[in-house]
Order: C-alpha cells, then structure tokens, then sequence
C-alpha cells in the first residue's frame, strides 16, 4: 500500500504538463476536484467549444503587400497613415487588415502594430479629430474590427502608437484599410498619405492600402460556391478581343464596378485565373455602347493581377443601363488564352444591382461550371459572396470568440498549474496517510499473528497433553505392569509417540507454509500409517494455493491422520487410494479402502469419526462417509479454502 501511494505521488509529479497545453489531460478532472476556479474555466470552455463559429473563407492570394514604414529605434516611435474620402460618409466600421510578409517571412500578422489608435475627421490636420478607438493587439493574424457608429468623417487615420520589433529595429505594415459605409468600402481607391512610407512598389506601397489587394479579398461567406463564373471561348493568340456585359434593366445612378476574380475548383491553384492583362470598363444607355463612357482604361499597359483580390472600378456618378468589361490582351492558360471572371457586382445606392440580371458576351462556354449565368448569381468561385456588413458582423463575432478562448486558455494555464500544485500537496498528505495507515495495519498484523500464535500454541498444548501425554501415559501404566508380554505394546505406544512428536515438532516448524509441503507430509504419513497395505497417493498441481496458514495446516493434516489411523486398526484392508483434488473454492480428500466397512447406524465413538468431523467443521467443512458391510469404505473431506 505504501509503495502505491508513492508511486501514485510520483505519477502527479510527471504528469504535470507544461503550461500552454491545448488539450485536457486525465489529471484535468481531478484538478476540477480542488480548484473551482479550474472547474469554472473548464465549464466556459465547452460553452466556448460549443459555440465555435464556422470556418472562415481561406486568405486571399495578392502579390501587392500592402504598406510598409521606414524603421523607428523605439518601439513608440508612433507611425500613421491617412485616407481622404474625399466627401462626408456615414462610417460605420473601420477594418484594419495585417500583411502577409514576403516569401521566408512571417504569415498573416507581419509587422503588424502591438497598439493602434482610430480617428475621424472633417480636416486634413486632424484638429477636429475624433477618437474612435486605441487599441492593444494580442494577435494579428485577422483583420480588427473597429466599429464607428455611423459617425460622418472625410479622412480616416490610423495611428501605430507601439510598434513591432524586427532585430534591433522597429516597423509598422499593415496590408489593408477599409472603411465600410453601408454595403461599400468607401475607402477603395482613395488617396493615402503617411508618416515615414517606404515606397517600393508594387509591393510596398500607400496607394496599395485602398487597392482591394490584401489577404480579405472579396467578403466571403462560409457557404461554398456552386459554380465558377463566366469563361470566353479559348484563343490561340492574346490579343483576341472578349466582352461581357451585364443589362441592369434601366438606367441607374452607379457607384461602383467591382470585378471579382475566379479560382475555379479544376485550377485551384491559380489565382486571378483568367483576368486579363489589359482590359476597359464601360457603362451605356443602350446595348450597343453607341453611348458609352469609360470608367476605368487599363488597356495602354498590363493590368497587375490581382490574385484573390476584389478590384473596384469607381463610377462617380455615371449614368447607364449596360455595363461592360472588354479584354483587349488575354490571360494565358497553358499556351492558349482565356478571359474570366468570378462575378460582375455593379452598385447603385448602395445595392448590387446586377443579382440575376440578363448577360450577353462576345462568346462564351457554357458547360460545366461555366456560364453566363454564373457571373451575375451571387458567388465568387469558391464561396457565397456576403455584403461588408454581414461580413463585417461574422468577423466581429469570430474575433470575440478567439479573444475569449485565448484569455480562457491563459487563465486555464495558471489555474491549472496551481490546481496541479494543489494535487501535489494532497498526494503528499495522502502519501503520509497511507503511510501511517499501512504502520497501523502492520502493528495490527502483528498483534493478530502474535495473538494467533498463542492460541496455536494452546492448541499445541493440548494435543502435546491429549495425544502424547495419553500415550505416555500408557507407557507408564504398561511398564508398572512389569508384564514382559507387554513389551511390544510399550514399543508401538512409544513409536506412535514419537511420531506425534515428530508432526507437532513440523507443525510448529518455521518452515514454509506452502501447499507442496502440506501435501508432502499427507504423502509421508500415509506410508508411515498404512504398513503392509497397498495404497496410491494423487495430489496434482493447483489442488491447493501457493501458500496455506498454519491453523488450515494443522486442522487438515491430523484430520488426515486420523483417518488413515481408522482405515489401519480398523478396515482390514489391503488397498487403499488417496486422493486429493479442488472443486470450485473448495478441497477435498477421498480415502478409499478395500476392507470390511461397517454399518453406517452403528458409528460409535470408537471409529475416530468424531475427531474428523470436529476438525472439518473447525475449517468450515463437512465429512461424507459411503459404506456397506463388507464392501469397503469411502470418506471424502470437503474444507473451503481462504
């Protein structure tokens, strides 16, 4: 029992885990036991676990990086950029998206700021500025979402308050800024200025906080995509002109054109598949574009492709019912040239009109993934495409639910280890109970074996007093007698007490108090007892325990002798089969004779049978006795075995 308690104490010291340990270990259910605080964690996590939010849409792949500071040599060294909206917006959310650092560099969260602080304003000084939120950022590998409670402003500033540590230098990246206005991000395609810029396009770049290219892309919804898009028919050379247009049914006020690159599920890979290099954007009265006005021409100089990323066209007003997209130099696939799209989304107070509406296309494919009707049914090629709000919402909800896990997770940390050092400290007490206990235990044991020890000796005493001292007794008697006749009574009285003597000396014996040596001296005493009689002895393997005590010992052994002594004086047999073998939780010795047997109802106290049933009962067991006149004698011994 000690050994276990201190193996048991030695268990809650390894098994500690370290701190930070994500899963729950076995120890965790009996930390629970002595910390409630622990148990009040641990129930706040499977609330959390319970209410996990569903999996974002994968990061967008977009080769412009975003913006990038010049170094600092303090960490509040504060930088800032500035976007002018350049008229009055209701805001309702700023969204601060990380950069991806380039190849060998951090993932999503490089360089971005440990502190940042939100503001509003009406001039470009910022003398009127409004405080929206200061920040500090745990984790920088999502966008943060800063609401602004449709509070007007035309020039937005973020401001890195700490900085980020690169070596002995500090720096401030961030991929993109948007500021939502209901369904738009206002912010696309404005002017930027900032503090200390490091201008190494296209990669670093001011210009690319509002271009649409960070790691958010489009916003997308959980729900994957049905279809790819649209897809013109193939050419073997680049510069075959494709259009797509869109009929929004009447003419509209527009906004924005936005062009949302495919990934088709069969080039996963690739991203911006099918984008052209060069292409314009146009709006029309009429289906001919007799009437047409240009919104953005990218046809002079290859167009960046813009991988994941949602390109924005501002319309500024314009009027029109068409709108086209035109490539005038092709994406190539794999040596031949396509023009693709994931959506056509055209915005007109503030509602994407195009959901639905009729497409026309200088050619197409339509099979498969592919169609016309795909451009305009609301889903990028790989999800649901959501409007910022509800994007913006969903983000919101998932950055509160990692920021709960995350404190749950540091506090379960600490929580953890204290209740870890409670565990330790009751294993100790336990250990030193149990020691104390397995002392009182043993103490008791000895007392027990001493007392039990006595009392064998009593007993010993009184077959020392009924047994040899009867036989001496009679030796006595006999020599008094002066009888020379008596002389081989005397001599057999005296070797029968030599042997008694002999069985209570090996009884008393410090020897072991093994089966195999109990069964050894049932074996022996049979061929003492039963001279000039045939007889077999069978004991096999496992008719008893390993170990027997010493009262199970005695009882058996003179109960046996008894026996045989009866079958001796009395059988006139000539054979004689001993047995002995276990029946459940019980063992049983069968003596079989050969000899006269006797009548069951005439069992007087001469035949011995009293002594053996005195001892079986003694032992818990019982005696069974098959006879008959002349037919021989059966007597089985059944005592349990503890």
């Amino acid at each position: 029992m000690l050994r276990s308690a201190v193996l048991a104490l030695a268990a809650v010291l390894v098994a500690v885990p370290p701190a930070g340990a994500a899963q729950p270990t076995a120890l965790d259910t009996l930390a629970k036991w002595v910390s409630p605080d622990f148990r009040a964690l641990d129930e706040r996590r499977r609330e959390l676990r319970a209410g996990t939010p569903a999996p974002r849409a994968p990061l967008a792949a977009c080769p412009a990086l975003g913006y990038h500071s010049r170094a600092a040599h303090t960490s509040t060294s504060a930088r800032w950029v500035q976007i002018d909206l350049y008229d009055r917006h209701a805001i309702d959310t700023v969204v601060i998206v990380p950069a991806v650092g380039p190849t060998g560099e951090a993932g999503p969260g490089y360089l971005f700021p440990r502190k940042v602080r939100v503001e509003l304003a009406d001039k470009e000084d910022l003398s009127d500025a409004f405080l929206v939120a200061e920040i500090g950022v745990t984790s920088g590998d999502r966008p943060v979402i800063v609401p602004a409670n449709q509070r007007p402003a035309r020039y937005v500033r973020v401001t890195a308050t700490v900085l980020t540590t690169r070596g002995a230098l500090y720096f401030f990246a961030l991929g993109e800024v948007m500021v939502l206005s209901g369904n738009r991000n206002v912010a696309a395609g404005c002017a930027v200025v900032g503090s200390d810029p490091l201008e190494n396009g296209p990669v670093w770049s001011l210009r690319n906080l509002v271009d649409g290219q960070g790691i958010i892309g489009p916003p997308l919804a959980p729900e994957l995509s049905p279809a790819n898009g649209y897809h013109s028919d193939i050419s073997p050379a680049p510069d075959a002109e494709k259009w797509v247009q869109v009929d929004l049914g009447e003419d509209r006020e527009l906004q924005e054109v936005r062009l949302v690159p495919a990934r088709p599920s069969d080039f996963a890979e690739r991203s911006g598949f099918g984008f052209p290099l060069r292409f314009r954007v146009e709006v029309a009265s009429d289906a001919a574009f007799a009437s047409r006005r240009v919104l953005l021409d990218a046809t002079a100089a290859d167009y960046p492709n813009p991988g994941d990323g949602l390109v924005v066209v501002p319309a500024d007003g314009f009027r029109g019912r068409y709108v086209r997209v035109t490539a005038t130099r092709l994406w190539e696939r794999t040596q031949d040239y396509v023009f693709a799209l994931a959506e056509l989304q055209v915005y007109s107070g503030g509602t994407n009109v195009t959901l639905g509406r009729p497409v026309a296309a200088r050619d197409t494919i339509e099979r498969g993934l592919w169609g016309t009707r795909h451009l305009v049914d609301g889903y990028a090629s790989q999800h649901r495409l959501a409007e910022w709000p509800e994007w913006a919402a969903v983000e919101a909800k998932t950055n509160q639910w990692h920021a709960a896990w995350r404190a749950v997770e540091a506090a379960l940390d600490e929580t953890r280890a204290n209740a870890y050092a409670r565990l330790v400290t009751l294993a100790g007490w336990l250990a030193v109970a149990a020691a104390v206990l397995v002392g009182a235990v043993v103490w008791r044991g000895r007392v027990a074996r001493r007392r039990e020890a006595e009392r064998l000796r009593d007993r010993i005493s009184r077959d020392l007093h009924d047994e040899v001292g009867s036989n001496l007794g009679g030796i006595l008697l006999l020599a008094q007698a002066g009888d020379a006749d008596d002389l081989p009574e005397i001599a057999r009285v005296a070797q029968r007490t030599a042997d008694s003597l002999r069985d209570l000396v090996w009884l008393m014996g410090r020897g072991p108090d093994t089966s195999g040596d109990l069964l050894a001296k049932l074996r022996e005493s049979a061929a003492t007892l039963l001279v000039g009689v045939t007889f077999t002895f069978d004991a096999p393997d496992g008719c008893l325990p390993a170990r027997v005590s010493l009262e199970f010992k005695r009882q058996l052994f003179l109960a046996f002798k008894e026996i045989l002594h009866n079958v001796a004086r009395h059988a006139r047999a000539r054979n004689v089969t001993v047995r002995c073998g276990r029946v459940a939780d019980a063992f049983l010795v069968t003596v079989a004779d050969d000899g006269v047997g006797f009548d069951p109802g005439k069992v007087t106290a001469g035949t011995g049978l009293r002594g053996v049933r005195f001892r079986a009962t003694a032992l818990g067991g019982e005696v069974t006795v098959r006879t008959v006149p002349g037919g021989g004698t059966t007597l089985t011994l059944n005592v349990p075995i503890r």
